[in-house]
C-alpha cells in the first residue's frame, strides 16, 4: 500500500501542477477573448452611429432633392434643375440603401458578439467551476484520485487477506 502511493506521487504532482497550467492557459485565452470582443463590441457601436449618420445624409438628400425639384417647377422646368433633383435622389436612395446594409451586418454582428459574450461568461463559469472542483479534490497534500487508489488499493488487499 505505501509502496503504491509513493510510486505515483511524482506523477500525481505532476499531473496537478499540469492540470493547474491548463486552467490557467484556458483563463488567459478567455481574458484574451474577452478583451478582444469588448474592443469589438465599442467597434460596432462606433459603427451604428456613423451608420446613423449615414442615414441623416440620405434623409437630407432627399429632403434636397424635393426642394430642388419644386424650385425647378417654380423657374418653369428648368431642365438642369430637374436633372439635379433626379440625381440627388438616385442618390438619396443608394446611400439609404447602403445605410440599411450597413446597419443589417452590424446588427448581425452585434448578436454574434452577444452570443460570443455569453459562451465566454459559460467557458469562465465552468473553467472557475473545475477549479473548484480540483481544489476540493486535494486531500491532505494529495489527489482524491490518489487517495481513491490508495483506499482500492486497501480493500483489495483486505479482500486478499479474507
Amino acid at each position: 500500500m505505501g509502496d503504491f502511493s509513493r510510486s505515483h506521487d511524482g506523477s500525481r504532482e505532476t499531473r496537478v501542477a499540469g492540470d493547474d497550467r491548463v486552467l490557467d492557459v484556458i483563463l488567459e485565452t478567455a481574458e484574451h477573448i474577452g478583451d478582444r470582443t469588448s474592443r469589438l463590441s465599442r467597434s460596432v457601436s462606433e459603427g451604428i452611429r456613423a451608420g446613423d449618420a449615414l442615414g441623416a445624409v440620405a434623409r437630407q438628400l432627399r429632403t434636397l432633392a424635393s426642394n430642388t425639384s419644386l424650385e425647378a417647377s417654380r423657374l418653369e422646368g428648368s431642365a438642369a434643375i430637374a436633372e439635379i433633383a433626379r440625381q440627388m435622389r438616385l442618390l438619396s436612395g443608394q446611400v439609404t440603401a447602403l445605410s440599411d446594409q450597413f446597419a443589417e451586418s452590424l446588427r448581425s454582428q452585434s448578436v454574434a458578439l452577444g452570443e460570443l459574450s455569453s459562451a465566454m461568461d459559460a467557458l469562465l463559469a465552468d473553467t472557475s467551476m473545475a477549479q473548484a472542483m480540483r481544489d476540493t479534490l486535494v486531500y491532505k497534500g494529495r489527489s482524491v484520485e490518489s487517495a481513491y487508489q490508495v483506499e482500492t488499493a486497501t480493500a483489495t488487499e483486505a479482500r486478499d487477506d479474507d
